[in-house]
């Protein structure tokens, strides 16, 4: 009651005012309550998509337009942080059995029991939602229409019976919250001020204990992941660790790493999580995607004890090295990402029996023998891209070769033609060399080789740089000694001792073949990348005769293994000349902490 006493009794005028006042209190609700519905701005037509339900019209009575709702309910206050805290500690820690988180949202009702693991991992058990016309069959069967009432307005549909409300609600609670007295009731409010809404909170409250009230913004989450980024910010209580392999370098066996990843106590403090950065490497064999287990486990317990978070799989050739980059959103709650930012690969159903994975983890690994590798490289092409090619070819099998974490010394010849028929000139115009030694050293000598336009066509002078290979690779084959290896990079055969036909001869009578007996004699495997001929064979009986000894010698050069330019890269030469590491035992599952590394000469 409003306005000034008066006395006697109320005129029509007096009348009139009233209802006229009543009719604007209750659009002023209706308004309100479409408002909150649908606010402004928002998809359709806002409030104004009301109009046709609002008790007194659809557009605001002037002179009440901005007034508020009538004993609106006052809002919530904000849940004490020390408290929520408190209550997820003592989740974690096992102290509460269970925490069940309650909402009342705009389309449904929800309770998301949750509980906690031996080492604090939050698991959902049981989650039940239920729509509102479920709940309760009287509310509007139209989604707008029903928001409307849940959030107070009354309108032209018959209004929902408050009391009635509150006891289906009960009903409801009473099926879906089974609470024991350890139990923690958590109340989640995304719509505040919807009349209904709070009722059904105070109908929660009147029949359980609600210590803690936590505001968020409406989601469209289900209920469970809801609940779930409501508990990411508890404590770890126990250390994430990420499960790799190692290599014990005095005797070769593999043990299990343990990398933590995350201590115990960790909070995340914003939604983006925290990231570490993680370096992890390929065994001896390119055998597929390399396991990654994370778990969850007290530092005073075994693997037994453990919780198994994620096993990702990581494809991750021989000796290659990955980053992955682990994303900590919560306790039990990491995401793994590769170098390129998408998400690793779960694998399906990880196994909780450590032992099984584990188990695989006890092999030894053995190092390759040491390679001497000699390369003898042709200098003289029909143009410098011609020998470019090939320089930049030896550059990449040697960054291949040191990938795989070989003890490797790399000599090198580069073959020229012979100047003259002079068997006086000097020996180094024909051929450069750099004796075995370090791959740097040796890339860095070869870089100050310049190439020359060839000569001949039919022969280079390939004959004197296998005769200067074999001081480079004397010795004979000894067990636990350095393999050998010879890689011939060229396009033209060697000459022949002695000149027949138009084939010519070796200015110093050397025979290439003898060269290669005592080289294979030595225990040097001898190999060779030929390139295709730039022109066609003529199909006369001196083009033919030519074409089968450039065919015969490159047959015998390649004799321990041939490659072809275009069509073996050098990768695939550098995998096919190191010797390689061998796993005694069973494989290892598990990616490696660190790259293999062979014992020191």
């Amino acid at each position: 009651m409003y306005g000034d006493p008066a006395l006697g009794e109320a005129t029509e005028q007096d009348h009139e005012d009233a209802r006229a006042a009543l009719d604007a209190a209750a659009h002023i609700w209706d308004l309100d309550a479409a408002r909150r519905a649908r606010p402004p701005g928002a998809p359709g037509e806002g409030p104004d998509g009301y109009g046709s339900l609002l008790r007194g019209g659809p557009l605001p009575h002037p002179e009440h337009a901005t007034a508020a709702a009538p004993d609106g309910p006052a809002p919530e206050p904000p849940a004490d942080p020390a408290e929520w805290a408190r209550v997820l500690g003592e989740l974690i820690a096992g102290r509460i059995p269970a925490l069940l988180v309650v909402e009342f949202a705009a389309d449904n009702a929800s309770v998301v029991h949750t509980r906690a693991d031996a080492n604090g991992i939050p698991a959902r058990a049981k989650e039940s939602t239920a729509e509102w016309r479920t709940i309760v069959p009287e509310l509007h069967p139209e989604d707008d229409i029903r928001r409307f009432q849940l959030a107070g307005g009354i309108g032209s549909p018959d209004p929902v019976d408050r009391e009635q409300f509150d006891r289906s609600v009960a009903r409801w609670l009473s099926a879906a919250l089974t609470v024991t007295p350890d139990d923690t009731v958590v109340l989640v409010c995304s719509r505040p001020g919807w009349t209904l809404l709070d009722r059904a909170a105070e109908v929660l409250r009147s029949r359980h204990r609600v210590p803690v009230v936590l505001h968020r913004a409406p989601s469209a989450e289900r209920p469970g992941e809801r609940a779930r980024g409501l508990l990411r910010s508890a404590p770890l209580l126990t250390d994430h660790v990420l499960l790799l392999a190692r290599v014990d370098p005095g005797t070769g066996r593999v043990r299990l790493d343990e990398r933590v990843l995350f201590r115990a106590g960790t909070v995340v403090p914003r939604p983006d999580g925290i990231a570490v950065r993680v370096a992890v490497h390929g065994g001896v064999t390119d055998n597929g995607s390399a396991a990654l287990p994370l778990v969850a486990r007290a530092r005073d317990t075994g693997l037994d004890d453990a919780t198994v978070l994620a096993l990702h799989g990581l494809e991750l050739p021989a000796h290659g090295t990955a980053w992955v980059t682990y994303v900590l959103r919560g306790p039990g709650e990491i995401e793994a990402l590769g170098a390129d930012g998408t998400p690793l690969p779960r694998r399906a159903a990880p196994a909780t029996d450590m032992a099984a994975l584990t188990a695989r983890v006890s092999g030894r690994v053995v190092p390759p023998p040491p390679l001497d590798l000699v390369c003898a490289v042709e200098m003289a092409g029909a143009t410098e891209e011609e020998t470019a090619e090939r320089v930049a070819f030896l550059r990449e099998l040697i960054g291949h070769l040191t990938e795989r974490r070989q003890q490797l010394r790399v000599g090198a010849l580069g073959y020229y033609d012979h100047v003259s028929r002079n068997r006086y000139a000097r020996a180094a115009d024909i051929v450069v060399s750099v004796s075995p030694a370090a791959a740097d050293r040796t890339l860095a000598a070869v870089a100050r080789w310049r190439p020359a336009p060839r000569v001949r066509d039919s022969a280079a002078a390939l004959e004197d740089a296998l005769q200067a290979a074999v001081p480079m690779t004397a010795g004979r084959p000894r067990r636990g000694g350095p393999q050998k290896v010879l890689l011939v990079l060229g396009r033209r055969p060697p000459g022949l001792p002695g000149q027949v036909g138009l084939i010519p001869a070796c200015t110093y009578g050397i025979d290439w073949r003898v060269q290669v007996g005592r080289l294979r004699a030595q225990g040097v495997r001898v190999v060779a990348r030929a390139d295709p001929p730039t022109t066609p064979p003529s199909g006369d009986r001196t083009g033919l005769a030519l074409q089968r000894h450039t065919d015969e010698s490159w047959r015998e050069l390649a004799a321990g293994g041939s490659f072809r330019p275009g069509t073996d890269s050098a990768r695939d030469v550098a995998r096919a000349l190191a010797p390689p590491w061998r796993m005694e035992g069973p494989s290892c599952p598990l990616a490696f902490a660190e790259p293999l590394t062979p014992p020191a000469a």
